[in-house]
């Protein structure tokens, strides 16, 4: 995972990072990259994650498969989980500081934020697999 945050701060670059327990249907970087779509307007866009427990309140946010836009607000959300560190290796859980910061981060500066709808991006709660595989998409 720090590959990512090294990813969305230095490379100037928007980013998909996708998990291989996330089912695609469809290429996302399109529908992102639409500026007639209303999810332009967004920094960050997550997977649904399925989880409704107050540790990943209020997004559900997904951290396998994600989209972050370059621009200031994330590069600074980014340079902030590399902060956090010790957080992460104390919950054993990047998801759950990515959960505490969303919201902070969107009082904070700004931040866009949106969990996509499971019927269109399904995720891991819907059909799991044994192997996991990380990929990352640099795509501009």
């Amino acid at each position: 995972m720090v590959r990512v945050f090294y990813f969305a701060i230095f490379c100037h670059s928007s980013i998909i990072y996708l998990v291989s327990f996330t089912n695609r249907y469809k290429d996302p970087v399109p529908l992102f990259q639409d500026k007639n779509n209303p999810l332009f307007e967004y920094d960050m866009l997550f997977q649904d994650d399925g989880a409704r427990s107050l540790r990943f309140a209020p997004y559900a946010a997904n951290t396998g498969f994600f989209f972050a836009r370059h621009n200031e607000r994330t590069r600074y959300f980014f340079i902030s989980m590399l902060y956090h560190a010790d957080m992460i290796q104390r919950t054993r859980s990047h998801q759950a500081v990515v959960a505490s910061l969303l919201p902070e981060f969107n009082s904070l500066v700004g931040l866009k934020v949106k969990t996509l709808q499971d019927t269109d991006f399904p995720g891991g709660f819907h059909y799991l697999r044994k192997f996991l595989i990380h990929f990352l998409f640099v795509v501009d």
